[in-house]
């Protein structure tokens, strides 16, 4: 589901209220929001009178919106930070920053999973013990195991899944806790 969508649930805003508020069309609001229209083609005056209407950054609001935002850039990311900053600093960082809960709550579920399941890899790893203050998140789990981009073209293009099924023997626990595969990076 696409950022933004979920924030207009959070916030009980109607795609109606929205149009209405913002002075924009029910049917432009609709496509914006479910992902029919990319907002980067949208006039700039419709998107910034939505931008104004929910009090969102026009560029936070651009990536709210924008269904070409992939997990896959994020877990990229992730682990150039880990190799970058080293196992432990990426830990303290994330610990401290409080990253997990930050993305939690904006409703970032999929990277929240896999930052929290980078932790508790890394905190295996170096013998620490789990932080606690993500338990409640652990309960939680996407509902399809999640593969990385390439994999997922591999399987396509061969027309089976025996890389999935290979890459699932092999799969950090910890990320497989979430229906996240990923395998041994550090």
């Amino acid at each position: 589901m696409l950022k933004i969508k979920n924030y207009l649930e959070e916030h009980n805003i109607s795609l109606y209220k929205l149009a209405k508020d913002a002075n924009v069309p029910y049917p432009t609001v609709f496509n914006i929001v479910n992902g029919k229209v990319s907002i980067e083609n949208c006039a700039y005056k419709v998107v910034a009178k939505i931008s104004k209407t929910l009090d969102i950054p026009l560029e936070k609001l651009v990536d709210m919106c924008d269904q070409n935002y992939h997990f896959y850039v994020f877990r990229s990311e992730q682990i150039h930070q880990v190799n970058r900053k080293g196992s432990l600093q990426y830990l303290i960082d994330t610990l401290k920053n409080d990253t997990i809960r930050h993305l939690w709550n904006d409703s970032q579920k999929i990277e929240a999973l896999y930052t929290l399941a980078t932790i508790d890899y890394i905190s295996r790893k170096n013998n620490l013990p789990k932080c606690d203050n993500y338990n409640d998140i652990r309960n939680h789990k996407l509902a399809d195991v999640l593969y990385p981009i390439d994999l997922e073209i591999d399987s396509a293009l061969r027309k089976n899944n025996e890389s999935k099924q290979k890459l699932l023997k092999a799969c950090v626990p910890e990320y497989l806790s979430f229906n996240i595969a990923e395998e041994d990076y550090l």
